[in-house]
């Protein structure tokens, strides 16, 4: 598939046009033909995209251009687009499509579906156009456009988009006034703009970290950046402490401050320490041996609210047991008997 790059590009910015009161055709300061008779036949260009608050269609570089072109009466359709050198390319009729008389009504789509080519704009920011004339009879531009190495479209070699200008009203100066008619449509090729904005998270507590959507952005304390905008859940997470959870909305060229108080997190469990009156007893849990009393006094955690049997072993003093369920940490003294 061949790729035909370069074809759409920015030029210059184009101000209303308006039918003057002779009868040549008319070249705007703009180097827009314009025929400055009334009449029946109307040709229409339009694309893809269509005008934003710029008051042009916005595109970005390398993004794909399609061209719509319709007229009112049986007519033969020209459409041409301008680069940012003021070079001009014939877009229609082309290689693949070279038959350009077209019905009343019926509307033409460059590239059409099946057609072996693209339109894109290339790397050049600016304003351009694109630019259509529909005539009853056929016009004659072998003369003013060449096509060179087998290409897709022919290009006009004569000196630019104003020599054209003066050259197709020439051509068109040659037909009655009322047989003929143009339009143009504006378009813009303009960088994507990085649309973020900024959130600052400030805790009670440091090496906080701070998660939107379960993704790790940052630490809290610091000012967060580039973030898309949108709603997302915020997570504030810090050890030992209580996971801080909340809705929160990013808005572009904004920073969110939001200042955010960790609760501990409520411990469930609690100490059991023992003191004994005999070094190296030892001591069990449910039945399982925790460890020994080396120094007479044993500690240990035990999950809060659950029941548990303490056994105290030691060699020549009588078993000790002890049933525990603790809500808080407890001391307990044992005092083992000798057999």
């Amino acid at each position: 598939m061949k790729h035909m790059k370069n074809i759409l590009t920015g030029l210059l910015l184009f101000g209303t046009l308006a039918p003057v009161a002779f009868a040549a055709p008319q070249i705007s300061p703009q180097r827009i033909i314009v025929n400055p008779i009334q009449t029946s036949l109307n040709a229409k260009v339009w694309l893809n995209k269509a005008a934003d608050n710029s008051g042009y269609a916005t595109y970005t570089p390398g993004e794909r251009v399609t061209i719509k072109a319709s007229v009112n009466e049986d007519s033969y359709l020209y459409v041409f687009s301008v680069d940012v050198a003021g070079e001009v390319t014939q877009i229609f009729p082309n290689e693949y499509a070279s038959d350009n008389f077209v019905e009343g009504g019926q509307t033409v789509t460059l590239p059409s579906e099946g057609d072996s080519y693209t339109l894109e704009t290339d790397d050049d920011i600016g304003v351009g156009k694109v630019f259509a004339v529909a005539s009853r009879d056929p016009l004659d531009f072998t003369d003013i456009l060449d096509i060179k190495n087998n290409a897709v479209f022919a290009v006009y070699s004569g000196g630019g988009q104003e020599a054209f200008a003066r050259e197709v009203s020439g051509i068109l100066n040659s037909i009655p006034d009322n047989d003929w008619t143009s339009d143009v449509v504006l378009y813009r090729t303009r960088q994507v703009q990085t649309q973020s904005g900024e959130l600052k998270v400030s805790t009670n507590v440091n090496n906080a970290k701070v998660y939107l959507d379960g993704r790790l952005i940052g630490d809290a304390g610091v000012t967060l950046a580039n973030l898309a905008p949108g709603t997302y859940q915020l997570k504030v997470v810090a050890n030992g402490y209580v996971t801080y959870s909340t809705p929160i909305t990013i808005k572009q060229d904004k920073l969110v401050n939001l200042t955010v108080n960790l609760r501990q997190t409520p411990t469930t469990k609690a100490n059991l320490n023992l003191v004994l009156n005999v070094k190296n007893a030892k001591v069990y849990m449910n039945g399982q041996y925790l460890g020994k009393t080396t120094t007479g006094k044993f500690t240990t955690s035990l999950t809060k609210n659950k029941p548990y049997k303490i056994s105290v072993v030691a060699t020549g003093y009588t078993n000790f047991a002890l049933n525990v369920t603790l809500n808080t940490s407890k001391t307990v003294y044992i005092n083992l008997k000798r057999r």
